[in-house]
C-alpha cells in the first residue's frame, strides 16, 4: 500500500532498509552523537518519525520536534509522552519559535523535500539558532537518484516525472517532492542565506553539513 504520510513513509522504508540507506542512517547518527553537546538545546526540524530523536536522546532531552504531519507528532507526544520533550505541527518556512533560542537545529533528509521553501526555511533555522548555535542538515547527493528510485518502486509510490535529480510524485502523497544536490549547489545556498559552511561531508549517499551564522 502507497504511504501517504511521514509515519507510514518510513515505516515502509525500515520494513526492508536498503544497506546504502542504512550505512548513511549510521553516518548520520554518529555525526550528531559527535556534535551536539550535552543538554543542548536541540529543534528538529521535520521530525519524521523521530529516528534522528532517538539518536541524541542520550546526550540531549531538551528537544523540540517540529513536523506539518499531524500524525507524526501525534506518534511523538504518545512515544515521549513521560518527558521533557515538546512537539509542534508547524510549516519549517514559518516556524513559531523565538528568534536565537536553540544551540542547534537539525534538519536530517528533510530540507531536500521543501522545494519552493528551501530558502525561506533555511533563514527560519538561522533566526531560530543562538549567535553561537549550530544548523546540522543532510541531503541526498548527486549519486543517490539509482537507489531512490528502486526504494520508491518497491514501496509503491507513484512518480509523476523526475528532472534531474528532482523526483516529482502523485499530488496525494505527503511531500510532492525530493531532491538531490551537488557540492556546489549546496554552497550556493548557502551562500545565498549567508550560512558559513563548518562542515560538508559526503558520505555514502548523501551530503552531511554544519553551518553557522555569518
Amino acid at each position: 500500500m502507497r504511504p501517504n504520510s511521514n509515519i507510514s513513509f518510513h515505516s515502509s522504508i525500515d520494513k526492508n532498509l536498503p544497506k546504502e540507506y542504512a550505512d548513511f542512517y549510521a553516518t548520520e547518527k554518529e555525526y550528531l552523537q559527535s556534535a551536539i553537546l550535552p543538554n543542548a538545546l536541540v529543534c528538529d526540524i521535520w521530525c519524521w518519525d523521530g529516528r534522528n530523536i532517538q539518536d541524541i536522546f542520550s546526550i540531549t532531552q531538551n528537544i523540540v520536534g517540529v513536523d506539518y504531519d499531524f500524525e507524526c507528532i501525534h506518534h511523538l507526544e504518545t512515544l515521549y509522552e513521560h518527558t521533557w520533550l515538546q512537539f509542534i505541527c508547524a510549516d519549517a518556512a514559518a516556524l513559531p519559535l523565538e528568534s536565537e533560542r536553540f544551540d542547534t537545529v537539525i534538519c536530517m533528509m528533510s530540507w531536500l523535500n521543501f522545494w519552493d521553501k528551501k530558502d525561506l526555511s533555511l533563514q527560519e533555522m538561522k533566526r531560530i539558532i543562538k549567535p553561537s548555535g549550530s544548523i546540522i542538515l543532510s541531503v541526498f547527493s548527486e549519486d543517490a537518484l539509482p537507489i531512490r528510485l528502486q526504494v520508491y518502486k518497491d514501496i509503491w509510490i507513484k512518480i509523476k516525472e523526475i528532472i534531474w535529480g528532482k523526483v516529482i510524485f502523485d499530488e496525494n502523497f505527503w511531500a510532492n517532492t525530493s531532491e538531490q544536490f551537488t557540492q556546489q549547489e549546496l554552497l550556493e545556498y548557502f551562500e545565498r542565506n549567508q550560512l558559513q559552511v563548518i562542515s560538508l561531508q559526503k558520505r555514502w549517499i548523501g551530503y552531511i553539513c554544519t553551518l553557522k551564522k555569518i
